[in-house]
């Protein structure tokens, strides 16, 4: 399967320095056993695409994000034949209980 994470960060070229250590522990469960690509807001200030945990990374860069990212998003979306499942409920905010 398929499967693509959007982060802000945290996913340094390194592996060392500027990493999310619980989010690299994820990817690289993962990515034994999914083909995992890994969307990176924020992570340098330039575009770039890496390999890390097993997972391809795609850094976005830092200047105009929302709209940079969604190119790279789509061309993985399809470049396979599987569209995601649609949710079949609404997620509804919590209430919260009155002590």
């Amino acid at each position: 399967m398929k499967l693509a994470l959007v982060v802000p960060g945290g996913v340094d070229r390194s592996g060392e320095f500027r990493v999310i250590p619980v989010l690299l522990a994820l990817i690289e469960r993962l990515a034994r056993t999914h083909e995992v690509h890994v969307f990176a807001l924020q992570q340098e200030v330039r575009a770039g695409r890496w390999e890390l945990a097993g997972a391809t990374i795609h850094n976005i860069g830092s200047r105009w994000t929302r709209l940079c990212a969604m190119p790279p998003t789509e061309r993985q979306s399809r470049s396979t034949n599987t569209r995601p499942a649609p949710l079949t409920t609404p997620l509804q905010p919590r209430r919260r209980r009155r002590s």
